[in-house]
């Protein structure tokens, strides 16, 4: 961008990577220093997904309809998943069907989109459901990291303690050093009644947070 690249699209992935970050002061700059382009359904996109970050959810949502209604298949979808993680937000569940039903299976944002359907139905205590998306998911790409941990939590609600821990375990060979892979272990090792090893692992979750710098430290997540 500073070196004379075309602005549109770009900026716009460049806000998405900062408010990945949660850097919400730079893209509430960048969102001012363009303002030739708040007609375009993207830049009212991350305008919204900036809303949202600040916890402003009507002004969020305002702006979710509003840019839906001009934007093209691809953004479309886009919009529809941030809106229904939005309600997942506000606890609005009646509103997520219908707006993940409408994103394109095939699209990028097809497979995000089970995800937050399988969240959905374990608040709504539909474990055999999200169970099956989970699944489902891992017959196409058995290395699917949020697939892998979310089977693991259902077994574990479920009660099937043997079956979660052959699922974290394969999990955290993949991804060893993952934070919640960690503390679902050591939840699964304490059910099992081994009170000194998962005190281990809580204790090596913690170190490996408190190693974090502080701003990360802020995060929701940590």
């Amino acid at each position: 961008l500073d070196g004379g690249a075309a602005t549109e699209p770009l900026i716009y992935d460049l806000m998405r990577a900062l408010l990945a970050q949660q850097k919400s002061n730079d893209v509430a700059f960048l969102l001012d220093r363009y303002p030739q382009f708040k007609t375009q359904p993207a830049y009212q996109l991350m305008r919204a997904n900036l809303h949202k970050a600040q916890y402003q959810y009507e002004e969020a949502a305002a702006l979710y309809q509003q840019s839906l209604s001009q934007a093209d298949a691809v953004l479309a979808d886009e919009i529809r998943f941030q809106l229904a993680e939005l309600h997942l937000k506000q606890q609005q569940f009646s509103q997520i069907q219908p707006l993940l039903s409408a994103i394109r299976v095939d699209g990028a944002f097809g497979k995000k989109a089970q995800y937050l359907q399988a969240q959905l139905y374990l608040i709504q205590q539909q474990r055999d459901d999200a169970l099956k998306i989970y699944q489902q998911l891992l017959s196409r790409d058995d290395s699917d990291a949020i697939a892998l941990l979310g089977k693991a939590q259902v077994l574990q609600q479920q009660g099937k303690l043997a079956e979660a821990l052959n699922a974290i375990v394969s999990y955290r060979e993949k991804f060893p050093y993952n934070p919640y892979g960690q503390l679902i272990h050591a939840a699964l090792i304490g059910l099992q009644g081994d009170d000194k090893e998962q005190n281990r692992m809580l204790r090596q979750v913690q170190m490996q947070l408190n190693n974090l710098p502080e701003n990360a430290k802020e995060q929701e997540d940590v």
